[in-house]
């Protein structure tokens, strides 16, 4: 046999990996040396050597692919998938705190929903006080056409919605779930740690896949503030996060909106902020309306940007 099918062994085993391709050398490979272009006079140890030596290369060259490809699999990625258990144990610690601070907030909110009809085609809508509030009837009339329905309770954190999921998500049926929550970060010595963030936002999610099983889920960028812009680092990272769940988890999307809120100067427009320099003008709510609409129709379009 020629030095062709060797060299070309050589050259396709570091190429993007292929299952297909890579097989169907392999079998190549050994059909040509087991079957054909026997040479008459090559003895037949001379024969098993060669075979031996195709079926290394090929069978290494499927190994180091295979490795090629984990590593681009979870380059980038730092917010691997924890273990059910794993979850639950960090929702827990946070559960008395929770419970504590927020229970009564949160029966108002259910006795809300009980006071509505069901609606499988409206948009839940949960989160902190950029939610509560945006109010009802701005909220619809800004996502229409959309239905729409709003949980919101001010100083929510991902830690303590993790809590409440079941009782706020686990109960309601629903086309589709946007969450937006500002207050797990805010450059204190409090803050909650980012992997903490992470595994309660893969508990919501958990909660929404058994809820509505083929309702996608929208998580909103945690939006930069004039007040807190101090701790844009670890909001940056707070956000990194997010996406990158969004990115590796089927069904869950991410809406970018840190850019649409700075200005020429990299800081945050002082127009789309209220007195406080925490939550959003008017101004701000018509920008943020847009964005959300148009990312839930990029997402039921079947059209996604992440």
């Amino acid at each position: 046999m020629s030095g062709s099918l060797e060299a070309s062994v050589g050259d396709v085993c570091f190429e993007k990996p292929d299952s297909t391709l890579h097989l169907r050398l392999f079998r190549d490979c050994l059909m040509n040396r087991l079957f054909g272009e026997w040479d008459g006079y090559e003895s037949r140890w001379r024969h098993q050597i060669r075979v031996g030596v195709c079926m290394a290369v090929c069978v290494g060259g499927l190994a180091l692919t295979a490795d090629w490809a984990t590593a681009q699999t979870t380059d980038g990625d730092d917010s691997s998938e924890p273990a059910a258990a794993e979850k639950i144990d960090v929702v827990h610690r946070y559960r008395d705190e929770a419970i504590r601070r927020w229970d009564d907030d949160i029966a108002k909110l259910e006795a809300v929903a009980a006071s509505q009809p069901v609606d499988a085609d409206a948009i839940l809508v949960v989160g902190s006080s950029s939610i509560r509030r945006w109010g009802d009837e701005r909220m619809a009339e800004a996502l229409k056409p959309y239905q729409t329905r709003r949980r919101g309770y001010g100083g929510a954190k991902y830690t303590d919605l993790a809590v409440f999921a079941e009782r706020l998500i686990g109960t309601q049926t629903y086309r589709g779930l946007v969450v937006f929550v500002g207050n797990d970060v805010k450059g204190v010595e409090t803050d909650t740690p980012i992997d903490d963030v992470a595994a309660c936002v893969r508990h919501i999610i958990d909660v929404s896949k058994r809820t509505c099983p083929t309702a996608p889920v929208l998580f909103i960028e945690v939006t930069p503030t004039p007040e807190r812009f101090a701790a844009r680092d670890a909001l940056i990272e707070l956000n990194h996060r997010l996406r990158q769940i969004a990115l590796t988890t089927p069904g869950v999307h991410f809406l970018s909106t840190w850019e649409h809120y700075l200005g020429d100067d990299r800081r945050p427009k002082p127009e789309l902020f209220g007195d406080d320099n925490l939550h959003q003008s008017q101004r701000g709510y018509d920008l943020w309306s847009r964005l959300i609409k148009n990312r839930l129709d990029e997402i039921f379009a079947g059209s996604d940007n992440d």
